[in-house]
């Protein structure tokens, strides 16, 4: 009897908050069960994901917030590196994490969910650089945090640049800025804010990414957590409809 009294109250919760979303029994009982997801989160990622006064903001934790209002789920946010985040979502010692790429190399250990936000990549270089066209950067290096999915890409189709590996992206950026490196690159959104947030005038926009029009950002849940998975997809649809 309690279990009925909760599915009526818990779709009633649904509905008063949005009509579109509908909940199988399955999903419901999870919930019920399951009322805390583990959340790994980048602290330093802005405007996308950061760690402001003990608190997850940013872009991602508003999608975060809505999936919450809607569910009835409650998130406990654990922030690190995209490297260590991408370790511990393998290992199932978190659910999700809210802000990745799809990347081929970890499909079968996640759940990738439907994009819901598309971003610009770009190239930014070194004021000092004069370079007009991506085969004036031959010779010059790339600085990218290590792990960066897309570096095996870039090594193929940039084979004229040198790549340098950094701790973060921070760190790539401080070796652009002391001549270690000529280019980053990245989120224009990301790479923009931080120039912005700490008045760096050295490192200027180049170019678009070449390789496509951008790239999405997608919820990956551990494969051990596919009811979870099918909660976060459908409550995306909901909010994109």
């Amino acid at each position: 009897m309690s279990k009925i009294l909760f599915f009526l109250s818990f779709t009633i919760f649904l509905f008063a908050n949005e009509n579109k979303l509908l909940l199988n029994e399955q999903e419901l009982l999870w919930i019920q069960n399951n009322p805390v997801v583990k959340v790994g989160a980048k602290e330093k990622w802005a405007p996308f994901s950061m760690y402001v006064k003990g608190k997850h903001e940013g872009l991602s934790s508003d999608y975060l917030k809505i999936i919450s209002r809607k569910t009835g789920l409650k998130f406990n946010y654990i922030f690190d590196s995209w490297n260590n985040l991408e370790k511990k979502i393998i290992a199932s010692e978190i659910d999700i994490i809210p802000t990745a790429y799809f990347d081929k190399k970890i499909k079968k250990h996640v759940s990738f969910s439907s994009p819901y936000l598309s971003i610009i990549d770009y190239f930014f270089v070194h004021k000092s650089i004069k370079a007009v066209n991506f085969s004036d950067l031959k010779g010059l290096t790339l600085a990218l945090p290590k792990g960066y999915f897309r570096i095996d890409l870039i090594r193929k189709e940039m084979p004229y640049l040198k790549i340098i590996e950094t701790k973060n992206l921070s760190s790539a950026i401080s070796a652009v800025l002391e001549r270690k490196a000529d280019i980053l690159f990245g989120s224009y959104s990301v790479l923009s804010h931080l120039m912005r947030k700490h008045s760096i005038l050295e490192i200027v926009p180049f170019k678009e990414n070449p390789f496509n029009n951008g790239s999405d950002l997608h919820i990956i849940t551990s494969k051990k957590k596919a009811i979870l998975a099918s909660i976060i997809e459908k409550t995306l649809k909901s909010i994109s409809e």
